[in-house]
C-alpha cells in the first residue's frame, strides 16, 4: 500500500472522504429514526456540541514530520502583521518553498530567483499539482489506485528538478496555507469579515519569502498558477494585484455567474 508519509495533504486524497478540519465541535451520537411520508409536522432534535475534532500530527511541509525540512523542501511560518491587528491576536501563516536546483551551490551564491505561487486549498505538505517525494512509492496503481499515481508523479517531479538537463526551471515555487475560524480556507483575499488575507499573502508574506530565499522580489518576477478553488484564488490575485505578478495560469475556476433556481420554486 501507498506509505502515509507519500500521501499528498487530505484535501487531494480522492478515494476517502475529506476529513473535519481541527476545531470542528461535534455532537454525539443520536438515535436514528425515519420521518413519515407526505408533509409531516416539524421534527425537533436538540443537539450539544460537546467535543471538538484534534488536530492529526502535521505531516510538514516535505512530508517527514512538522519542521523537518530538506535541501529543496523548506518551510516558514511567518506572523501576519495585518491579520494579528485585526483579530486581536497572533495570526501565522504557513508557506511550503520549493528551492530550485543547485540553491546551495557556491556557483549560485548571488543568485536571485523568480517566484511562482501554487495557490489550492489546506494541505500541510507542499502540494502544487503534484506533491513532493524524494524516495520512490511503494506500491502499484493497479492495487493502490489514484494514490499511488500521485505519489510516483510527486517523485518523478523530484526526478526531473533535481537533474541537471531540467536546470531552466530554477525558480522559487510556494504553496501557502491559510485558514480561518470557519474553514480551511480564506479564498486569498481582504475581506470584511475575515480580515486582510489578501494584503497578508501579498505584501507581507511573499515579500518575506524572497527576502529568505533570495526572491528577485518584483512583479514582473512573479507568477500564479492554481485549479478550481486555488483557480479562483489565483485569477483573483492578479486581478487585485496587477502590479505584483506578472502572469497567471488558472484552470476548473468557478468564476461563471448561473442563473439560481429562485427559492420559492421548490416548495411548489
Amino acid at each position: 500500500m501507498v506509505r502515509d508519509s507519500l500521501r499528498r495533504g487530505p484535501s487531494y486524497r480522492r478515494s476517502r472522504p475529506r476529513p473535519l478540519p481541527p476545531g470542528t465541535l461535534r455532537s454525539g451520537v443520536h438515535a436514528s429514526f425515519t420521518l413519515p411520508e407526505g408533509d409531516p409536522e416539524p421534527v425537533e432534535i436538540e443537539l450539544e456540541l460537546t467535543t471538538a475534532v484534534e488536530a492529526p500530527p502535521s505531516p510538514g511541509c516535505a512530508g517527514l514530520g512538522e519542521g523537518v525540512d530538506t535541501e529543496y523542501m523548506r518551510t516558514v511560518d511567518f506572523k501576519s502583521p495585518s491579520l494579528s491587528d485585526f483579530w486581536g491576536r497572533d495570526i501565522v501563516l504557513n508557506a511550503c518553498v520549493l528551492l530550485p536546483f543547485g540553491f546551495e551551490d557556491l556557483a549560485h551564491a548571488n543568485a536571485s530567483y523568480p517566484l511562482v505561487v501554487a495557490h489550492g486549498h489546506y494541505s500541510p505538505e507542499w502540494f502544487a499539482g503534484p506533491g513532493w517525494a524524494e524516495t520512490p512509492p511503494e506500491c502499484d496503481p493497479a492495487v493502490d489506485g489514484y494514490d499511488c499515481v500521485e505519489a510516483q508523479y510527486a517523485y518523478h517531479l523530484y526526478q526531473n528538478w533535481t537533474s541537471a538537463d531540467f536546470s531552466g526551471s530554477r525558480m522559487l515555487v510556494v504553496t501557502i496555507n491559510h485558514p480561518v475560524p470557519l474553514f480551511d480556507d480564506s479564498y486569498a483575499i481582504d475581506s470584511a469579515n475575515l480580515g486582510p488575507y489578501g494584503t497578508a499573502i501579498n505584501k507581507e508574506l511573499v515579500p518575506e519569502i524572497e527576502s529568505r530565499f533570495r526572491g528577485i522580489g518584483a512583479g514582473w518576477a512573479r507568477g500564479l498558477f492554481g485549479g478550481s478553488t486555488g483557480g479562483w484564488e489565483s485569477a483573483a490575485t492578479l486581478i487585485m494585484y496587477p502590479d505584483d505578478y506578472a502572469y497567471v495560469t488558472a484552470t476548473a475556476t468557478a468564476t461563471a455567474t448561473r442563473q439560481l433556481t429562485p427559492f420559492a420554486s421548490f416548495s411548489s
